[in-house]
């Protein structure tokens, strides 16, 4: 409730396990990101640093599937 707080945690272990699994998967699978890291505070909160990953595929698994934590991704595009 603080009102500095501009991102909270994630509410249970398990989403942030989940959540976590997607950005190795999007590692995995060759997608760029901005500086990603993942604080466990265990017993207190558990805050994941919003990436964005950046990939030209768009069938990865970070673009297809709802992640349901602080994570965004791009595809580029052609316009024309």
């Amino acid at each position: 409730m603080d009102p500095q707080t501009h991102m909270g945690p994630l509410v249970y272990k398990e989403q942030l396990d989940r959540v976590c699994g997607f950005l190795e998967s999007g590692a995995k699978e060759g997608a760029r990101a901005t500086a990603v890291r993942k604080d466990r505070l265990e017993g207190k909160a558990y805050f994941v640093n919003p990436p964005f990953w950046w990939t030209r595929k768009p069938d990865m698994k970070v673009v297809k599937e709802e992640i349901f934590g602080p994570v965004v991704t791009a595809i580029p595009f052609d316009g024309h």
